[in-house]
């Protein structure tokens, strides 16, 4: 229902949900953009898309959806941290140990 990505900057959620959700990327800017806006509809262009729900909203879908609102959490926590690991990873590449980066030989090959 695209519901679970929020950012509040209140006690309606905790501050380690929205940074590790910032690892969304692109998709986590709607509702950073959205946190800013001071009306209870949002941002004109956005409507209510990403917009942090309200006390009553969020006790509906935690009665309405249960488990599945703390899975679903957890989830694009998860996957903006992994994010964050495959940037990581795509800028600094493999870790080599000390004693095990391959050297060319003399012919030109690697060693295995």
């Amino acid at each position: 229902e695209w519901k679970v990505v929020y950012w509040a900057w209140d006690e309606r959620k905790p501050f380690v949900e929205g940074i590790c959700r910032l690892g969304m990327g692109i998709a986590s800017v709607p509702a950073f953009l959205q946190s800013l806006s001071k009306d209870e509809s949002g941002f004109p262009l956005l409507g209510r898309f990403e917009l942090a729900p309200t006390n009553a909203e969020l006790q509906e879908l935690n009665a309405r959806l249960n488990r599945m609102w703390d899975i679903a959490k957890v989830y694009t926590m998860v996957a903006a941290l992994l994010n964050v690991l495959v940037v990581l990873d795509a800028y600094a590449g493999p870790a080599e140990q000390d004693g095990e980066a391959s050297e060319p030989s003399e012919e030109g090959a690697v060693r295995a």
